[in-house]
């Protein structure tokens, strides 16, 4: 491969990564409880802030399901 193509790949590989890690903390938020206020809220999020106590294994199923959920339209994905 050429240097140009090894520089694309790693970048595109980056933004993924970040793409990912950034889904999943958006996920995450719904269930942080250092949100107290409306104020804490991310400018982005339509979900109002809310507080829940779940166990880890719910936690983690349930940001699973996000995920998939969110994966399935596809966003971004050349046709």
């Amino acid at each position: 491969m050429s240097p140009n193509t090894v520089k694309f790949v790693s970048e595109a590989e980056n933004i993924h990564n970040k793409m990912i890690f950034d889904a999943v903390n958006e996920c995450l938020n719904e269930f942080r409880i250092e949100q107290t206020s409306i104020i804490n809220q991310m400018p982005w999020s339509s979900k109002p802030v809310t507080h829940h106590k779940r166990k880890y294994s719910d936690l983690v199923a349930e940001t699973i399901q996000n995920i998939d959920e969110w994966s399935s339209i596809e966003s971004g994905t050349i046709p």
